[in-house]
């Protein structure tokens, strides 16, 4: 009876549920600074982003119209504590995203102070990947910016806030708050007993989603969300039924192809998080490895967490390993649900 009452609240709150437009936090925009003779900010934005700004898909930069007034706010660059004003402004579309150019004159001796205001306006928990590049576009220095820290000063061709410690917390928080991620971990390591078995799944589901996100963030393969994301709900429905029935050890052979395989799939959704579209692909490698690398610890923290809890509920109830079934069943009607609302509902 207990199992059918865990079930019944389970469902009540699987109607909680975020849609697939919220399995995810919001991904990742790109800023590309050239310092020349002239600073040259690129600035990626969404279609979403400027219906949140209230601004039409248009600008003009002539006196007293619509644009310049209004996007000066959202980007605020100064040098010697005074303000700079764009000298050219521009909007092109570039398939599903946009690019705000601006063009500010600089002096090269001093420091530069760039303010992204706009992270007050956009998706709550968006950032801007800033890269740094000297006049020829090489990249020379980059950094991770948020609604907490969003200002980016620039020395010469350096970049005093470059850090690799934002990438690797953006890649841990980017599993915890991907409720899909979570529930597919669940699904694998609920019924472990032993770390050794959790860490020989992570471990090929590691190795799976490292290659996928590699090769989507460089731009080496290309999927779309319509196909990526119907597909990592169907793992959680996959590997939640493979576990109900129970018949063969978590960490045999057969169920770790296929953790494997569906580890290929969630690797492009991490991906998502890391490009926006495809004008994010060819990033440095060093944020990326960071980033991967926290997306790990993010994993295994998760991991012990579940395998913990289990191993604490069987030593203190040991009838409490019949919800394990419980959980599995609501698994699979939340990746059900969100396999739906991803391709019919979508």
């Amino acid at each position: 009876m207990k199992p059918l009452v865990s079930i019944s609240f389970f469902v009540l709150f699987l109607l909680g549920f975020p849609s697939s437009a919220d399995a995810h936090e919001p991904g990742f925009r790109t800023a590309r600074i050239r310092l020349g003779d002239s600073l040259a900010l690129e600035m990626e934005m969404t279609a979403d982003d400027w219906e949140q700004l209230g601004l039409p898909l248009e600008v003009d930069t002539a006196p007293g119209s619509l644009g310049l007034a209004d996007l000066q706010p959202l980007m605020v660059v100064s040098q010697a504590n005074q303000p700079l004003v764009p000298s050219q402004v521009s909007l092109t579309p570039d398939e599903d995203h946009w690019w705000l150019r601006l063009s500010y004159p600089w002096e090269s001796e001093a420091p530069v102070r760039l303010s992204f205001e706009i992270l007050d306006h956009v998706a709550h928990g968006a950032k801007i990947h800033a890269l740094v590049a000297n006049p020829d576009g090489e990249v020379q220095s980059n950094c991770l910016l948020d609604a907490s820290h969003r200002e980016l000063e620039i020395i010469g061709s350096t970049n005093a806030a470059n850090s690799w410690l934002p990438f690797l917390r953006s890649g841990a928080e980017h599993v915890w708050i991907g409720i899909d991620h979570l529930l597919f971990l669940t699904v694998l390591l609920i019924s472990c007993r032993k770390l050794s078995s959790m860490l020989r799944l992570v471990t090929t589901f590691t190795i799976a989603h490292s290659l996928t996100l590699v090769a989507a963030v460089q731009g080496w393969v290309s999927c779309p969300p319509s196909i990526v994301e119907p597909l990592i709900a169907a793992s959680i429905v996959v590997m939640a039924l493979r576990a109900l029935r129970g018949s063969r050890p978590t960490e045999a052979p057969e169920n770790l192809t296929w953790v494997f395989a569906f580890g290929l799939f969630h690797g492009l959704g991490f991906a998502g998080a890391l490009m926006e579209s495809s004008g994010s692909e060819g990033r440095p490698w060093g944020p990326l490895l960071w980033f991967n690398v926290g997306v790990e610890m993010g994993q295994l923290s998760f991991g012990v967490v579940v395998v913990g809890l289990g191993a604490a509920a069987r030593h203190l109830a040991p009838r409490a390993v019949s919800w394990s079934p419980a959980v599995l069943v609501v698994s699979a009607l939340a990746g059900s649900w969100w396999l739906v609302d991803r391709t019919l509902l979508s």
